[in-house]
């Protein structure tokens, strides 16, 4: 076989690589946009899905058929509560990379009033606003395959939440903390539990914490037991409340160009 020929099976052989591996992922938009008849070409930006296939009216359409490595994009909507258990996933709001503080930022959010559970490592909310009940959580991560890994929660907006002060709450909630139990043995010291090493190279940036200005508001930001690389950076912080809080951290843990 000649170099001419090697190298055009070359090509093939990697135009086709690329071609399944643009097979793996797929995109997906939920909005009022999709309540057209099945089958319907349905247009968001520069983007274009099918109505029944990969754009839905609701978030449940698009969690019966989204897979990992997936891309569900929302325009302006109300959401409610839902739960992320598949890994490499991004959720991208309506104003997704647009600070919570912009001017530039519209006014037609798509408006979360649940909790956004998220049971998955790669997993990135990215331009919503929280308000009500709204709130990001996981407290089921543990140590070694059952951690959460590369977690980002950017660009969003929290205000008007209604969420009560407690032991277990806050705006972005990653895990319990570890308080010693004199009464379970594995609970005695933390690195017996899995109150360590549960949460890897975690980013929360460029969101904007808007509290209700009152006694009994929700923490902002919660993270226990993170390692590796974890950063907080960029928020802006209004509203009195507790910004940020920290439990069983180890290793890197940067915060940094915060606006309390």
């Amino acid at each position: 076989m000649n170099l001419f020929k090697r190298m055009a099976m070359a090509v093939a052989v990697a135009a086709f690589l690329a071609g399944s591996m643009s097979l793996s992922a797929e995109n997906y938009f939920v909005g009022p946009e999709a309540n057209v008849a099945a089958g319907t070409k349905v247009k968001y930006r520069d983007m274009e899905f099918v109505a029944g296939q990969t754009a839905f009216t609701g978030i449940w359409g698009a969690l019966g058929v989204y897979r990992e490595n997936s891309k569900i994009y929302f325009s302006a909507n109300t959401i409610g509560s839902f739960t992320i258990n598949k890994a490499n996933v991004e959720l991208i709001g309506a104003n997704a990379w647009c600070d919570g503080w912009s001017g530039k930022r519209s006014s037609q959010e798509t408006r979360i009033t649940g909790t956004i559970t998220v049971n998955a490592s790669n997993v990135t909310v990215n331009g919503f606003e929280f308000s009500g009940n709204g709130c990001v959580r996981n407290d089921a991560a543990g140590r070694g395959s059952t951690c959460v890994s590369g977690f980002r929660y950017i660009y969003n907006k929290c205000t008007g939440t209604t969420l009560s002060a407690g032991t277990n709450v806050a705006l972005c909630y990653l895990g319990d903390a570890w308080r010693p139990a004199q009464t379970d043995a594995n609970k005695q010291d933390p690195t017996k539990w899995a109150a360590i090493e549960r949460y890897h190279n975690v980013y929360i940036g460029h969101n904007l914490f808007d509290g209700a200005q009152a006694e009994n508001q929700p923490m902002a930001i919660q993270v226990a037991g993170s390692s590796e690389g974890t950063v907080i950076t960029d928020n802006h912080f209004n509203g009195g409340g507790t910004s940020i809080s920290l439990f069983n951290t180890q290793n890197r843990f940067e915060i940094s160009h915060n606006r309390f």
